[in-house]
């Protein structure tokens, strides 16, 4: 779907410096990495078998990753943009369940959309996040609660925790 994308990983893998990309959504969202990820699922349960593992667990990035990395120019609204990106993201979700995994959703952007958007205060914060999960939710739809796990963080600075939106005033949101 994004062959510039692609040109510039694989000129990446050969040792050529790749020039940064911006992803742009310009048409209907739908999912593409159908072959890949079940690339991925063999390779993670190839690796975990004869191992003794009682769980395995398989990450996937959020509809609100996805939202801050690729910007929109063919939705009329950040909601249907959204949905769109849920719908497209259940199938990667039920595919990594459906193969006996646990899904883990990484979404590191819940927590640092605080410290990235200085002009908007805590509330703004919080019905900005209120919107992220409930499409979350969505995207997680038909999913059993149990094969699923969240996971958000900071970033990976070594810097003091001073500005960063307390986990007080979201973890209501994200339970």
């Amino acid at each position: 779907a994004f062959p510039e994308f692609y040109e510039a990983h694989k000129r990446y893998r050969e040792g050529i410096v790749a020039s940064p990309v911006q992803l742009v959504c310009t048409g209907p969202l739908t999912y593409t990495g159908q072959e890949a990820l079940q690339r991925d699922i063999a390779t993670i349960k190839a690796a975990t078998s004869g191992v003794g593992a009682e769980e395995v667990f398989m990450t996937a990035i959020s509809p609100s990753d996805i939202e801050g990395q690729q910007a929109n120019e063919y939705y009329s609204s950040e909601g249907d943009y959204l949905e769109a990106i849920a719908d497209a993201m259940n199938e990667e979700y039920r595919a990594i369940v459906d193969a006996g995994l646990l899904l883990q959703v990484d979404d590191p952007r819940l927590l640092t959309y605080y410290i990235s958007r200085p002009d908007i205060d805590v509330a703004g914060c919080r019905r900005w996040a209120e919107q992220r999960v409930e499409v979350l939710n969505h995207a997680l739809r038909d999913i059993p609660p149990e094969r699923v796990r969240f996971h958000t963080c900071y970033g990976i600075n070594i810097g003091p925790r001073v500005h960063e939106m307390n986990l007080a005033d979201i973890v209501d949101i994200m339970l």
